[in-house]
């Protein structure tokens, strides 16, 4: 029997699973996503010296510029454009070590900000009327705000634009 026993470190292998980790399902434009990697090896070891990075994929093949991302230092992402954007952690380098099934984000027009007006051009418009109108209305970064009811009324029994005989 030996006395004196020896220590033996067991190190992890090379990275191989990577698990990204989001808190929520969706957000509003600006707000803040902290995305969470875990690294593992193929014995199911931690692997803290990875140093994962996230790569964000956006919606409608808009690139990260047009999606307005943002990536900031501890894995902090935050969008402007409304969509479904995948969140995904990977470790550079290391084509083997990246999430297979990384979640989706979506995020959510922001509150009404603007409204917008269509109508179709008449010559005349006979008292009585009722004429479509076609609205849009987006919050402060244009998105899309669905849903969003506007009400107009007007009375114009006493404003005549232009009046012509015949």
């Amino acid at each position: 029997v030996d006395s004196t026993p020896s220590m033996v470190v067991i190190f992890p292998a090379a990275p191989r699973l990577v698990d990204t980790l989001v808190p929520v399902q969706s957000v509003l434009p600006t707000e803040v996503v902290d995305v969470d990697c875990t690294v593992q090896d193929t014995y199911g070891n931690d692997v803290p010296t990875a140093n994962p990075t996230v790569v964000v994929t956006p919606p409608f093949g808009w690139t990260l510029q047009e999606a307005s991302v943002v990536i900031a230092a501890g894995h902090r992402v935050s969008a402007t454009r409304a969509g479904y954007y995948q969140l995904r952690c990977e470790v550079p380098g290391n084509k083997e070590a990246s999430d297979r099934t990384p979640p989706f984000v979506e995020i959510r027009p922001g509150p009404a900000f603007e409204w917008r007006l269509a109508m179709p051009l008449l010559e005349c418009i006979e008292k009585g009327s009722k004429i479509e109108l076609d609205s849009e209305v987006v919050d402060r970064w244009n998105n899309d705000v669905r849903g969003a009811v506007l009400e107009m009324t007007t009375d114009l029994d006493e404003r005549i634009a232009n009046a012509v005989d015949g």
